[in-house]
């Protein structure tokens, strides 16, 4: 998909275009086009779709107009589909970026990461934004499409690169969430997870509160290799309670050496689990009491208060079986 407005712009203006996979045309801003197809309502997201190749056609290029807005518009709906520019805007939500990639603005619309994937933190300013208003799940979201889309994004007091810091650090509280942070000369104690968007890290030498879930953003080119000494810099976030650190570049994460990641042996259930959160750690022999959830979930329990998950391997498992496991 993409999208077109008539030219000059105004409200009412713009449209979402959804193209079928065998429609050979590549849109770049600005391009004038031709388009015949069918005006479609998908959950209330007006949209034309084009279903031949014949029925999209360039014929020129001309200069695209955002509408530019000073204060949230009366009616948003007059704005869907068209490029908007919004003027000194604010972010003041930040609680749907780590699962959905968007922000809430002071404008009475989300900021979303259809085109691109960008670092935002609550009460960040930014001079001015701009991209075409999309609609989904009953909200407005504006879609920045490069980095130019954004004017002078400054980033907030509480959000500011901490500079360097432990994982302890960020386990124990000492670091906030959505704070920045460098983590020096830590170990890569997993590869990628089988959804292959995270792995898992620990301070050299282990021990509670040490460990940390890595989460990144699909451009990371990074192949994490078990043992790999690497630094790295990040957003602390905190989804659904579970603590982990946000990359969004490759350039944020630099093999410096390698080393030895320490399996923790823990050989009787915790008072509190939390404290063994991201770790690597090493149990049994333990019993497994529980297999309700191992084919629908891949998981089974055992009876040290933790579950045994399938988030890198697929394993047998039946009640009563004795196994030591490391993860």
């Amino acid at each position: 998909a993409f999208y077109v407005q008539d030219e000059g712009g105004g409200e009412y203006t713009g449209i979402y275009v959804y193209v079928y996979e065998e429609v050979e045309v590549d849109p770049q801003v600005g391009d004038t086009m031709n388009l015949t197809g069918t005006v479609t309502e998908f959950y209330d997201f007006t949209e034309l779709t084009v279903t031949d190749n014949s029925d999209a056609e360039i014929t020129g290029a001309s200069t695209p107009v955002a509408n530019v807005l000073e204060a949230e518009p009366d009616n948003w709906e007059a704005h869907e589909g068209c490029l908007v520019t919004l003027m000194s805007a604010t972010v003041t939500d930040t609680s749907s970026y780590q699962s959905y990639g968007e922000v809430g603005l002071d404008f009475g619309i989300k900021m979303d990461d259809s085109f691109m994937s960008f670092e935002a933190c609550t009460e960040d300013t930014i001079g001015s934004v701009t991209g075409p208003v999309a609609y989904s799940y009953g909200e407005y979201k504006l879609n920045p499409r490069t980095e130019a889309d954004f004017v002078d994004h400054e980033t907030s007091e509480d959000c500011a690169d901490t500079g360097d810091a432990s994982i302890y650090d960020i386990q124990t509280g000492s670091i906030a969430a959505d704070s920045y942070v460098t983590i020096q000369g830590a170990i890569v104690t997993s590869a990628r997870t089988t959804a292959g968007d995270a792995f898992y890290i620990q301070d050299d030498g282990g021990g509670e509160y040490s460990g940390i879930y890595v989460y990144t953003y699909e451009e990371v080119e990074y192949d994490p290799q078990v043992g790999d000494q690497i630094t790295l810099t990040g957003k602390v976030t905190e989804f659904y309670d579970f603590t982990e650190l946000t990359i969004s570049s490759t350039e944020d994460i630099e093999v410096t050496g390698s080393g030895t990641p320490v399996a923790d042996v823990v050989a009787e259930e915790p008072t509190d689990w939390e404290a063994w959160e991201g770790c690597l750690i090493s149990v049994g022999p333990v019993t497994v009491d529980d297999t309700a959830d191992l084919s629908s979930y891949g998981e089974v329990g055992l009876d040290i208060g933790i579950k045994l998950d399938n988030s890198f391997v697929n394993f047998d498992a039946a009640l009563g079986d004795s196994l030591e496991a490391t993860g």
